[in-house]
């Protein structure tokens, strides 16, 4: 009985070593995709600054008119849904 039992004890263990080595690859797999949403999502601050910095007060139209304050909303909403979508994607993925 003792053998039989420890090939059972054997095979759990190497079927589960095998699911974590299978969850750490997809992990390795899905960081590029997560990094790049990551990065696409603050662009649009970096483009704030370009335009900063060539004075054309992007914040006074933002801030300071109702089409900038609409052209805000939607600029972060649509920035919030694209980072929520590819979490999403990404964690199931990994399931």
């Amino acid at each position: 009985m003792g053998a039989g039992m420890a090939a059972l004890v054997d095979r759990v263990a190497q079927t589960q070593r095998a699911a974590q080595a299978h969850r750490q690859d997809v992990a390795a797999q899905l960081a590029g995709p997560r990094t790049t949403a990551r990065m696409l999502a603050f662009l649009p601050a970096l483009g704030l600054l370009m335009a900063a910095a060539l004075n054309m007060r992007p914040l006074d139209f933002l801030l300071g008119s109702l089409p900038g304050l609409m052209c805000l909303f939607a600029g972060v909403a649509l920035d919030a849904c694209g980072l929520w979508w590819t979490n999403r994607m990404a964690t199931r993925a990994q399931t």
